[in-house]
């Protein structure tokens, strides 16, 4: 008997301890997404105070990267700011009006699980076609189009060794015009 009553009170542990981590899981009240500071939204879509959808679209070296479905989104969690497909749509969502100018792009990018700076790239961002200093501080409004531009270092230093050739070349040019003869080098 005493086997059994010990086999009972294990199982009924077992099954508390898992009950205590499923309703964890479950609960987002006032949780946040893994190692960020974005809130869960506490019942998913509904109750929001807002709702917007900024766009945003990455370019690597001229190359589209795409954004994964269900950034930001599990089963115990869908965080203020998130994806539903790969088209670069954000949802930002928040319960609370001024939650809205606190959300960043770093946020985005840190429920991503990504840095927003790359090494070996240097990284281009334009809001609505015109370039802006501090893509990290970005705040979201409706229908913003993001754009993030990523060209490696090596690409950005071909560049500007074919720009000093373009330079010296002219320079010789002028020089030869200069002497008396119109022949260019």
């Amino acid at each position: 008997m005493k086997k059994y009553k010990n086999g009972i009170i294990i199982v009924v542990l077992a099954v508390v301890a898992i009950g205590f981590f499923v309703w964890g899981a479950a609960t987002t009240d006032g949780s946040t997404w893994r190692d960020t500071n974005v809130a869960c939204l506490p019942n998913g879509h509904t109750n929001l105070a807002v709702h917007i959808h900024p766009a945003l679209s990455i370019t690597v070296d001229g190359e589209p990267e795409s954004i994964p479905a269900n950034t930001g989104v599990n089963a115990g969690c869908m965080a203020e700011v998130h994806t539903h497909d790969t088209s670069g749509l954000l949802h930002v969502e928040t319960v609370e009006r001024s939650r809205i100018d606190e959300l960043t792009l770093a946020d985005f990018f840190d429920v991503w699980g990504k840095d927003l700076e790359r090494e070996g790239y240097t990284l281009t961002a334009r809001v609505d076609g015109e370039v802006i200093e501090d893509p990290a501080g970005l705040t979201f409004e409706d229908e913003q189009q993001i754009e993030l531009e990523y060209a490696s270092s090596s690409n950005e230093d071909d560049a500007e060794e074919g720009e000093a050739e373009d330079q010296a070349t002219s320079t010789l040019e002028l020089e030869v015009e200069s002497g008396g003869s119109s022949e260019s080098i």
